[in-house]
């Protein structure tokens, strides 16, 4: 200043007002550089705009949006957030919109790029730089909200041989699966593996529900919640060990019908999953040639018709 360049401002650094600063080039640089900026009575000396310091780290509490000046091009400051409870947290970052770069670290020390929504487990640490872009126009001028908002709870969960559920309470709903099979063993009882905890099937979220129905045979206990659920929801059932006198009852509810027929098929066709047990072959084979295939299947249906 004073040999490239000549810089003035229109007001004091405490007087309300819109103001111009000017930037005007000395020597061997021309042109001007015009910046118009306004200072309200409300904001001078407002304790709810904090001072930017260079390298400087603050706390951030849940819940709480903070009102940030924003630092000279290329300064930085770290937040961090430690979280009060288990939970999915909402982040509130500056963005390039308030020319700035906001970096989040997980716990492990790993950059996200995930930087709308966390989840964090209780004591977990967050860590944010916020870095503020070369070439910002009016730093010492601007400020830019940051914050942590707890959105919901984490839902405990567990996986176990390919299952994954939420556990809500004393029981385990049925979220989501490791592979897409068509055969789908579901027990009446998960247990965690970490701590040996047992829950009884509670059911099947609705968007995996939705994905079953029609196109999987879900595999249980004759009898049992399962098999319940899955009448109810229109899902294809068979039971693991069918005991039945009744021709191509793989389900094991004592009558032939679609869920059988189903079942037999997507077993001929050897989708993946499918499986039967040695008693729910012999229903199925009506020619009593020890093979269950399409002369069964085709038996099966005229005595279903």
């Amino acid at each position: 200043e004073g040999v490239d360049y000549q810089f003035c401002s229109d007001l004091a650094g405490d007087t309300a007002g819109t103001g111009l600063l000017r930037f005007t080039g000395l020597g061997a640089y021309t042109g001007e550089l015009v910046w118009a900026y306004e200072i309200s009575p409300e904001n001078i000396h407002d304790p709810l705009i904090e001072a930017e310091t260079a390298d400087s780290e603050t706390e951030l509490q849940c819940g709480a949006l903070r009102n940030i000046v924003r630092g000279r091009s290329g300064s930085q400051r770290i937040f961090t957030f430690t979280a009060p409870a288990d939970g999915r947290y909402s982040l509130i970052l500056p963005d390039l919109n308030d020319a700035m770069t906001a970096c989040v670290f997980l716990p492990d020390g790993s950059r996200t790029d995930e930087t709308e929504q966390v989840t964090l487990q209780a004591g977990e640490t967050l860590r944010i730089l916020c870095i503020t872009n070369i070439y910002s126009p009016v730093d010492e001028f601007e400020y830019y909200q940051i914050g942590v908002q707890n959105d919901a709870p984490a839902v405990p969960q567990l996986s176990a041989d390919g299952i994954t559920c939420e556990i809500r309470g004393t029981e385990a709903i049925v979220t989501g699966l490791d592979t897409e099979p068509t055969g789908i063993v579901i027990p009446e009882v998960f247990t965690d593996p970490a701590d040996g905890t047992e829950y009884a099937f509670g059911g099947i979220g609705t968007l995996l529900c939705d994905a079953l129905a029609g196109t999987h045979t879900v595999f249980g206990e004759a009898g049992g919640a399962v098999q319940r659920f899955c009448a109810e929801n229109g899902i294809c059932f068979a039971a693991l060990d069918p005991q039945s006198d009744c021709a191509g009852d793989v389900t094991g509810d004592g009558i032939l019908n679609t869920d059988d027929i189903l079942t037999i098929a997507r077993f001929i066709h050897e989708c993946p999953g499918m499986q039967l047990s040695d008693a729910a072959i012999a229903l199925a084979d009506c020619n009593a040639d020890g093979i269950l295939d399409e002369t069964d299947l085709r038996i099966l249906l005229r005595q279903l018709a």
